[in-house]
């Protein structure tokens, strides 16, 4: 699960970085996708604003999303350590119920 948020972050990255930096290119993709649906398509200011608000979203929500995957990443290998060094109840009960079969039987 860690992996496909710091995939999806980076791929939001990505979006957002094109859409701000490279308007050329998401202009082509939505023109595109605007002859698909059988729109005419005209580029406006208020397009290059839209632009630049979903490219900067886009950017902080995939740095979120990566910073997510780099905490729980941190906090599972703190819990793998937790219970590497401290053994589990059962596994007490099981060796105290071992250790006094063995004094009990000499």
């Amino acid at each position: 699960m860690v992996s496909s948020y710091a995939g999806i972050g980076v791929l939001l990255i990505l979006f957002g970085l094109i859409q701000v930096f490279v308007k050329d290119a998401a202009w082509n993709l939505q023109e595109f996708q605007n002859r698909l649906r059988g729109v005419v398509s005209e580029r406006t200011a208020d397009w290059g604003r839209l632009s630049t608000i979903v490219g900067v979203c886009c950017a902080v929500i995939g740095m979120l999303a990566i910073g997510i995957a780099i905490s729980s990443q941190i906090k599972q290998r703190r819990t793998t350590r937790r219970s590497k060094r401290w053994p589990d109840t059962q596994q007490i009960q099981r060796n105290s119920a071992v250790i006094s079969r063995v004094f009990v039987r000499h």
